[in-house]
């Protein structure tokens, strides 16, 4: 019991001995919002910092007062002790004198656009003066983003979307099937011809998409083998329509390796072949003519020309 007394008196003596604080000073500095790509999660940082500018060490608390977020969206706030998901809506961390750290909205998006506004109170519970700062985070993503996906295709070769992306491999997407899409076969030879034209995979990946689930991986090689095409092929992928927005066959998207998407179309048009190869040299991925090398080896072996 004596043991229990000195411990209750010396927590007493130390909360009293700490002095009354009126104003607790700290600032917060607003930093650019940027969108950073993360393993198999894409997200938009807003970037704050906040520093300790009072004298002594404080136990700073903050609260999450609005939280409006588009869609799927999600969202963490992160102080400079931990991260915090979506369900707490408040924290304390500490703060040494003249330390600065983090307090930073991280909005989860998974491959969707769309906005998000969230808003946290700052403040020193011992504060008499009860002096509030208010942070207001402000997203937005305009452009679609890749989602993650790790399929293993009809010939049984596994592919990590984001891998291929991470290693500069833009990946075109064609979402298909072959029963209802009259037109899916017309332009095959096309799909084909541009899978060849960029080295079979070597500097962009093509990659057929059946979306009917009711269709097999020997309907899709008895489907492939008749048009003679030879591009990866993948079946079960109506898991991904609503990622990507397809709500009709076909459809096609380019995906850079940042993970944004450079291009997309339904169904198709002469100019969807233009739209598919100038995405692809709006990232700097060129087709490889097979004939221009054949004449440029040939000209360098006949140089000089003895006659």
């Amino acid at each position: 019991m004596n043991v229990m007394k000195k411990s209750i008196c010396f927590l007493i003596l130390a909360w009293l001995a700490i002095p009354q604080f009126s104003f607790a000073q700290f600032t917060l500095e607003y930093d650019t919002v940027w969108r950073n790509s993360i393993p198999h999660n894409p997200d938009v940082v807003c970037h704050n910092q906040i520093t300790n500018t009072s004298g002594i060490a404080l136990n700073l608390k903050w609260r999450r007062v609005v939280n409006n977020l588009s869609g799927s969206w999600t969202q963490a706030i992160c102080d400079p002790e931990l991260c915090y998901g979506p369900t707490t809506n408040s924290a304390t961390f500490p703060l040494k004198v003249g330390a600065t750290g983090i307090l930073d909205a991280h909005y989860y998006i998974g491959g969707a656009a769309g906005d998000g506004h969230s808003e946290l109170l700052v403040f020193y519970p011992l504060d008499s003066a009860g002096t509030v700062q208010r942070i207001v985070y402000i997203s937005s993503v305009d452009t679609m983003m890749a989602t993650t996906w790790s399929p293993t295709d009809i010939e049984g070769q596994s592919y990590d979307l984001f891998t291929e992306l991470a290693a500069g491999k833009p990946v075109v997407l064609e979402f298909m099937e072959i029963v209802n899409c009259t037109v899916c076969p017309t332009y095959a030879p096309e799909m084909q011809e541009m899978f060849e034209d960029y080295s079979l995979g070597q500097n962009a990946w093509f990659w057929a998409l059946n979306a009917n689930d009711t269709e097999t991986a020997g309907e899709m090689q008895t489907y492939r083998a008749n048009l003679n095409i030879s591009y990866p092929a993948f079946v079960g992928a109506s898991s991904l329509l609503s990622a990507y927005d397809v709500n009709e066959f076909p459809r096609f998207v380019v995906i850079g390796p940042d993970q944004e998407v450079y291009f997309e179309a339904h169904g198709w048009e002469p100019s969807t072949e233009f739209g598919i190869r100038n995405a692809l040299t709006q990232l700097g991925v060129w087709p490889v003519s097979v004939e221009t090398i054949q004449i440029e080896d040939a000209a360098i072996r006949f140089y000089p020309n003895p006659t």
